[in-house]
């Protein structure tokens, strides 16, 4: 099952389309499962994905959209630099049991380093997980997993956050609408300001916490989102007009 999700959403298309290259060897570097195998603009992938002559698929960085995906359906992942008046985006799904999960913390900060998001998220669901979120109302499925596989995107953001994942990477707009001493502040188990405009905070100490023991986690979570500020994350009982408080995006 391709359980592991990590996305990562720009506000600078320019940032995104000239750090191909960089990305490319981050993931070779610390998830080499996740790499491409074949790649294109769109489905279906021709195009075999090879280092030694990355000037092709850089070409294909450029457009729009990258799509990829490596042999045996390890990973899949989008990059979409579509309009300059949304985030752009970096969106991964794949199977956790062919990475190592400390590997996938160092990519996911030295991608966001690279990248500058104004919102990042890794998160690893576990058969619990999914199967506590689609009991009841169908519509609970939304609140966690449906936004993180296919992707998080400006418009969700601008109504509300989906979910508190494992790990968050906050940017300036997050830092502002929360305030850094109070994200700083938070019950997490681990925070860190990785710069001055980016905050990171984890759930627990290890991402496989998720699958072992997920109901801590999730208590974790449901503490943190408090602490924050509830009003910020997506609460079905509140209505489709809830009014969420949300931060000022500035696109370039």
């Amino acid at each position: 099952m391709q359980d592991l999700n990590i996305g990562f959403l720009i506000a600078n298309q320019s940032i995104i389309k000239s750090k191909g290259r960089e990305f490319f060897y981050l993931l070779r570097t610390h998830l080499p499962a996740f790499t491409p195998f074949r790649y294109g603009a769109w489905e279906p992938l021709n195009n075999d994905f090879n280092f030694d002559n990355i000037e092709e698929p850089l070409q294909c960085w450029n457009h729009e959209y990258f799509v990829w995906k490596n042999k045996r359906h390890a990973c899949e992942g989008i990059a979409s630099m579509e309009n300059k008046f949304i985030h752009s985006s970096i969106d991964i799904i794949g199977k956790s049991k062919l990475v190592d999960c400390n590997q996938v913390v160092s990519f996911f900060l030295k991608t966001a380093e690279l990248f500058k998001p104004d919102f990042a998220y890794i998160h690893l669901f576990s058969d619990e997980e999914l199967n506590t979120i689609t009991e009841g109302i169908n519509t609970t499925f939304y609140d966690m997993s449906m936004p993180f596989r296919t992707g998080i995107s400006t418009y969700e953001l601008q109504k509300y956050i989906p979910n508190l994942c494992w790990g968050t990477i906050f940017g300036s707009p997050y830092i502002k609408l929360f305030t850094r001493e109070h994200i700083l502040s938070s019950p997490a188990s681990k925070f860190q300001q990785l710069s001055e405009n980016a905050i990171y905070i984890q759930l627990s100490e290890n991402l496989t916490d998720l699958k072992s023991n997920y109901q801590s986690v999730n208590v974790s979570r449901k503490k943190v989102k408090q602490h924050l500020n509830n009003n910020a994350f997506l609460d079905f009982e509140l209505g489709i007009k809830h009014q969420y408080n949300t931060p000022e995006f500035y696109f370039v």
